[in-house]
């Protein structure tokens, strides 16, 4: 009997057993291709969890049946099979519906990594050697369970309640042994070549892949400290390594392996990275061939660091350096007498926030009256505003309303950009890798929003139709705050108009 048969059965044995009514599902927390992962609160333990929900029709339609299987067998066996970890989500249990299935998990309050570095910039040294430290010492659990995560990211990295982290999405991972997995892997790379096709279909991410991986080579243990190599430099100066205007030519920089280290850049953790961004795997820090986990325990930049104590140390608090929106917007919400249990037509019309019993963020309280005029608070913002945001001199002086970045598609790609939707009103968006204004979307009183899910949404002008994609999953905040905008400027016009019209009238 091979291992990923063991594995099941150790879960049948072990997990509980559970059904969709057993949870009430409270908000949604991210988005996939074929999956939406919710806050669920477990009737049973009174406990909170993460649960990802699968379509089994998208799932067939997009060829994942292995990769959501594959994600299953791997967290059980972390979990059952060898105790679970600290730094790992656990695998609380799966179940399925006729349309659905369901995989129930640790739920982590603080987003991701990801989450962090975007609102923090970058970290400081010791804040980056902390979680660094963390990284490794879960991939050293990962990797003695036989299994190669291969999707290694800031945004599968999520944080925990106690500030620790917990990596996730194990979907592209690889349990070395699985002879079954191996043979459709191998057939598959070898059926692109023949076609004189590099594998297009890669595992992972193109600014954390590794080169071999690229190469639909063979990937070992040594794939995943490519991953941190990459994800360390981010830390420690707010950008990725590899970076430019679309995936094809990250992948290019990849292979040549270019990339700079800015002025500053403290020295051991530089030659850390140096020594994880290595094209030969054989000769890539953390590799047998380099003295395994064991070397990069031992490297210069750990000194100090005693592994031993790493998974009981206290994490530092980091809210204080966070803006004061972070805790309330991270805070899960309360079972409320309006939640029923489940996941049907009703839970997800509340859910996308559609319903009249979605949940709402608290008011902010009312500001002082009688101590700034509009003008005076407007000019205050706007000097904050060209001080601190590196997208100012794009606006024409004029005050940002909303900003975040947004996939745009155009053709077969899409590409990252930074949406400023302003007052005037306007919606810029700018090349945040070569910091240049690449248009603008035109407002008008005839322009509309539409959310089709999460993650994706339109805006629909006259004379073309904006695909676009919020890789937040926050889809229909940008619609509301455009539609926002948008009445604010043209229905007090019409307004003002028609008024005009009928006091002629009268006159007349």
């Amino acid at each position: 009997m091979n291992i990923v048969s063991e594995i099941r059965k150790e879960i049948i044995k072990t997990a509980p057993n559970r059904q969709v009514s057993d949870y009430y599902f409270l908000k949604v927390l991210g988005e996939g291709s074929f999956s939406t992962v919710y806050l669920a609160h477990e009737i049973q333990t009174n406990i909170n969890f993460a649960v990802k929900v699968m379509n089994k029709e998208s799932i067939r339609r997009e060829k994942k049946f292995t990769n959501v299987l594959r994600e299953r067998d791997v967290m059980a066996s972390l979990t059952y099979a060898f105790g679970g970890h600290p730094f790992i989500v656990d695998l609380h249990c799966a179940f399925q519906d006729k349309t659905r299935l369901f995989f129930v998990i640790k739920a982590a309050p603080n987003g991701e990594l990801y989450d962090l570095l975007k609102y923090m910039g970058k970290f400081d040294k010791d804040l980056a050697l902390f979680y660094c430290t963390e990284i490794v010492e879960a991939l050293s659990f990962i990797h003695k369970c036989r299994v190669i995560h291969r999707d290694l990211k800031p945004e599968n990295i999520l944080i925990g309640e106690d500030w620790h982290i917990l990596i996730s999405d194990f979907g592209s991972a690889k349990i070395v042994g699985d002879k079954e997995q191996e043979a459709l892997e191998t057939e598959e790379a070898s059926q692109l070549r023949a076609q004189g096709q590099s594998r297009g279909s890669f595992v992972g991410t193109a600014q954390y892949i590794s080169p071999e991986v690229l190469q639909s080579q063979c990937a070992g243990y040594e794939a995943d400290y490519w991953a941190v190599g990459a994800i360390l430099f981010q830390m420690l100066t707010g950008y990725a390594p590899f970076r430019a205007s679309n995936e094809y030519h990250i992948m290019r920089r990849v292979m040549n392996l270019e990339y700079d280290f800015p002025e500053g850049f403290p020295q051991n953790a530089k030659d850390l990275i140096q020594k994880f961004l290595v094209i030969d795997p054989s000769k890539r820090l953390g590799s047998l061939n380099m003295g395994g986990v064991e070397a990069v325990k031992n490297h210069p930049y750990f000194t100090g660091i005693f592994w031993d104590e790493v998974k009981s140390r206290l994490a530092p608090s980091l809210l204080p350096k966070l803006p004061s929106t972070w805790e309330r917007n991270h805070k899960f919400p309360e079972v409320t007498s309006n939640v029923k249990p489940g996941l049907n037509e009703e839970a997800l019309t509340r859910l996308m926030g559609f319903g009249a019993d979605a949940p709402s963020t608290p008011p902010l309280p009312p500001p002082p009256v009688n101590v700034l005029s509009p003008e005076q608070i407007k000019e205050l913002k706007l000097t904050k505003q060209k001080s601190e945001n590196v997208y100012h001199k794009f606006v024409n002086e004029n005050l940002i309303i909303k900003h975040g970045f947004v996939d745009k598609k155009k053709g077969l790609f899409a590409r990252r950009r930074m949406f400023l939707l302003t007052e005037g009103p306007h919606l810029y968006y700018v090349d945040p890798v070569n910091m240049e204004l690449r248009g603008e979307v035109p407002f008008t009183k005839e322009l509309r929003t539409e959310a089709k899910n999460f993650r994706s949404f339109f805006v629909h002008t006259p004379n073309r139709s904006y695909i676009l994609f919020d890789p937040e999953r926050n889809a229909k905040a940008w619609c509301d705050a455009i539609d926002e905008v948008r009445d604010r400027y043209f229905k007090n016009n019409d307004k003002k108009e028609s008024g005009g019209e009928s006091s002629s009238k009268k006159k007349h």
